[in-house]
């Protein structure tokens, strides 16, 4: 249908991902797949994975929301995964339309933060509101409980939150049950004590205007950094249900401690150059 179907995919236009990318970077929108110029050096450059674009978000009051849900693989062999209960949505700042001509317009078809502040600013961020003093928010971001509760109550035929919620874990479940294989090789043959080793994930998932679930990306080592109120205590509040699952050892929190103070300079040094290497 992506080759060919005008009622079907190919109307819905592409999105163009390199793999090793982040924040938004280097990402295009297509309209036809005749846009897609193979000769250009970005392809052998990026390798870029081609997605059919969603067309039909969920839309807060006509800004494009996506979401970022956590899940932790807490053991292989069998996998025991878990997911977190609530997660960050992430706002657009422009007004949504289907309209392809806007496909360069990345502040109405991509909703990533770090985007939006590089460029419109780190203040005009901030102060941006959705317009509806009943929407949770901070940031260009929400959190998906308050998200889920808002569509319920405003939303004409929304679901309850825990139907949505048995969606977003069947498509969680489905994608790492594709990769239980090589991971639990991998494992066996890499890590020798296995009993709390774990890694947390991060899943990009959109919600369409039927509030069925679309996978976009996971990401194997999504930011936990202080970003704002809201996302800070949604991160705490993840973060601690992951260190009880795992069962961390409160003994070594001196240690822990300890270690951390030695990485903070080598930090600060990353921070200096990653804000450098952006200024120019």
């Amino acid at each position: 249908r992506a080759h060919g179907d005008e009622g079907g995919a190919a109307a819905a236009g592409f999105i163009v991902k390199p793999p090793n990318a982040a924040k938004g970077r280097r990402i295009r929108l297509a309209a036809t797949l005749a846009d897609i110029d193979l000769s250009d050096p970005y392809w052998d450059k990026e390798k870029p994975l081609v997605q059919t674009y969603v067309d039909r978000p969920l839309l807060v009051c006509g800004l494009k929301t996506t979401m970022r849900v956590f899940a932790l693989l807490a053991g292989v062999d069998p996998a025991r995964v878990y997911v977190f209960r609530n997660g960050l949505v992430r706002i657009c700042s422009s007004k949504f339309t289907r309209d392809k001509s806007t496909y360069h317009d990345h502040l109405v078809h991509l909703t990533n933060c770090d985007l939006h502040k590089a460029r419109l600013g780190t203040d005009a961020v901030a102060a941006f509101g959705v317009p509806d003093a009943d929407f949770r928010q901070d940031n260009l971001k929400s959190d998906i409980r308050s998200y889920l509760a808002y569509h319920r109550a405003k939303t004409a035929g929304a679901p309850e939150p825990d139907a949505v919620w048995a969606r977003i874990e069947r498509v969680v479940l489905d994608t790492m049950l594709l990769v239980d294989a090589p991971v639990t090789v991998r494992a066996r043959r890499e890590i020798k004590y296995r009993w709390n080793a774990f890694e947390l994930v991060g899943f990009d998932i959109m919600l369409d205007e039927r509030f069925e679930p679309h996978l976009l990306e996971v990401n194997h080592s999504p930011a936990i950094d202080p970003d704002g109120w809201l996302a800070n205590e949604v991160k705490l509040d993840m973060l601690r249900d992951m260190l009880r699952l795992i069962d961390a050892d409160c003994s070594h929190q001196d240690a822990l401690r300890a270690a951390y103070s030695q990485c903070q300079p080598a930090l600060h040094d990353l921070r200096r150059l990653a804000a450098d290497a952006r200024a120019a």
